[in-house]
């Protein structure tokens, strides 16, 4: 008779999960963000954040949507 040895699996967290849990620490609410392929993980770690995420094709159009929170709010 052969005994099967339950195996550890060591998970290591992905460094943009830590960086989203660093965010979510120090009180982050809104990410404003353009989509492209390399940053995509990030904007995966935030999916399963408290963090909302804003997240546009233009430059100009992120900048005009962070201008009326970034002049009314005090804070990260």
């Amino acid at each position: 008779m052969r005994m099967n040895r339950e195996r550890q699996v060591i998970v290591m967290p992905r460094a943009v999960d830590l960086l989203v849990r660093e965010m979510e620490s120090i009180g982050v609410k809104e990410v404003f963000g353009i989509i492209g392929g390399q940053i995509m993980p990030f904007f995966d770690a935030l999916y399963n954040s408290n963090i909302k995420v804003y997240m546009f094709r233009h430059e100009q159009g992120a900048i005009h949507a962070l201008m009326p929170t970034a002049g009314s709010r005090r804070g990260p």
